[in-house]
């Protein structure tokens, strides 16, 4: 799943210069890598409340245009900004018409806070993916991930955590869930389109090869993505760690 997120496509664009060309000058990078599906990612901690609505249309339309099947469109909400309201129109969040929802967790939150929030969601029919939970400190107790997985929750491994972006101790914690098999997605989530290359990416997916195996990762990075783009809408989505 390549995950193009947050600080590239944001509302620091002004919306009038949202435009195709934004998304399509990537396209000879993009096709480098061996991911299957794009999703360009607005992280809603970026936009101002008061523009959220339309820019979160605005930018859904663009990524649409481009070329049907091929983009897609979806919105990271961080859960302790989520409100009452959101609540009420959390189906605006999913990704593709399916129940799916990318969810980033407040570290500076308590887990107790985050689980009952994302049991809100889950009860109210979304399917919460966290987001580069790797980098969360409130997700370093092994008890926590496994009450989060018995819940339904889902967790996304963001390839920037193992590039040398953040601590060493970042990159371990990916791999220490890695091997315990939590990770039901991998994303390349960039943050910006310079940072990352084809050749990183691909020597950290020859890295993810030898810890897991090809078919392991190829569930991970394209079957799993696939189960959420095709708009399945059945309550059984086949999903695997």
């Amino acid at each position: 799943m390549i995950d193009i997120n947050n600080k590239y496509f944001n509302f620091y664009t002004a919306i009038d210069e949202l435009t195709e060309s934004e998304f399509q000058t990537n396209e000879r990078f993009l096709k480098k890598i061996n991911f299957d599906q794009t999703i360009f990612v607005i992280s809603e901690k970026y936009i101002p409340e008061r523009s959220k609505k339309l820019f979160y249309n605005q930018f859904k339309n663009i990524v649409k245009n481009i070329e049907k099947n091929k983009y897609f469109a979806a919105t990271e909400i961080l859960l302790s900004n989520f409100s009452l309201i959101n609540f009420e129109n959390q189906s605006d969040f999913h990704i593709n018409k399916s129940r799916f929802v990318l969810v980033e967790l407040n570290k500076f939150q308590s887990i107790k806070q985050s689980t009952e929030t994302l049991l809100i969601l889950i009860n109210n029919g979304s399917i919460p993916i966290i987001v580069h939970p790797e980098r969360n400190p409130t997700l370093q107790n092994i008890e926590s991930i496994n009450n989060l997985k018995s819940l339904g929750v889902l967790f996304q491994l963001s390839l920037g955590s193992m590039i040398s972006f953040y601590p060493e101790m970042i990159g371990n914690n990916a791999r220490e869930l890695l091997s315990k098999g939590y990770y039901d997605f991998i994303a390349t989530d960039f943050q910006n389109h310079q940072k990352l290359n084809s050749e990183q990416i691909n020597i950290t997916l020859n890295e993810l090869n030898s810890l897991i195996g090809n078919n392991k990762l190829n569930q991970l990075i394209n079957t799993n993505p696939k189960l959420i783009l095709d708009e399945n809408l059945t309550n059984d989505y086949e999903i695997k760690s």
